[in-house]
């Protein structure tokens, strides 16, 4: 089991941040993070190939509301998404959110 986190969960300002961590390493702290009540979302990156994949993937994935962008599944543009991932605080209560992207290297290929 990893001692030390690639974060900082003692972190008193919450900024959002991207790391880029090898799947073995994050393998062996999914659960230290829950422990630590960190809500832990996977989505599959091979999976992503468009701005509109990647808006639904993290709606699906962050469980969101029904009724949160109305009568839409998800929101399919950059502000409402930013909105979204700014509010995703008040129905995951947790000390922090990781959302944990498996796969990526399509995602990044395609970008």
């Amino acid at each position: 089991m990893k001692t030390q986190l690639f974060f900082d969960l003692t972190a008193e300002t919450s900024c959002p941040s991207v790391h880029f961590q090898e799947s073995r390493d994050v393998e062996e702290i999914i659960e230290e993070l829950q422990r630590q009540n960190i809500g832990v979302f996977v989505i599959d990156g091979a999976a992503l190939s468009s701005r509109k994949d990647i808006f639904k993937a993290f709606a699906t994935a962050l469980k969101k509301p029904n009724g949160w962008y109305g009568d839409e599944e998800y929101a399919d543009n950059a502000d409402a998404f930013l909105e979204y991932l700014d509010d995703v605080s008040e129905w995951v209560l947790a000390k922090g959110r990781v959302v944990l992207v498996r796969g990526s290297e399509q995602l990044w290929r395609s970008s």
